[in-house]
């Protein structure tokens, strides 16, 4: 924890005047060399920092995945709905007779990958 202090101290020593103005600046690239560190990062590291965030506060986390997939997945259902709704007239127990959950699972991959990603 004295690390992370000290750390924070000199954050703001350097003219910060709170951390998310430091991560903000960290995360703007100011010229090509940080632009490709920063895309590294975000690779190579992104996944385990979004999980660290997602445990400490995992209603926010589902927040921003929501709202930022929000009229993909919106598209992606309507789609669904479209593909898998039956043609007019169709009796069930054709329908019934076809059914394969295999076929369904990799229809939807298809048609929805966000929302079976999500899933």
């Amino acid at each position: 924890m004295l690390r992370i202090n000290e750390a924070l101290k000199s954050i703001h020593a350097a003219g910060f005047p709170t951390f998310c103005d430091f991560l903000e600046d960290v995360l703007t690239p100011h010229n090509p060399s940080q632009s490709s560190q920063i895309s590294q990062l975000l690779l190579n590291h992104g996944p385990h920092l979004f999980d660290l965030a997602q445990q400490r506060q995992p209603k926010i986390t589902n927040n921003w995945i929501i709202s930022s997939h929000r009229e993909l997945v919106s598209v992606q259902c309507t789609a669904l709905a479209e593909h898998f709704h039956p043609t007019h007239l169709s009796k069930v127990t054709d329908i019934l007779s076809g059914f394969s959950l295999k076929q369904y699972l990799a229809e939807s991959e298809r048609v929805a990958p966000l929302i079976c990603q999500i899933l």
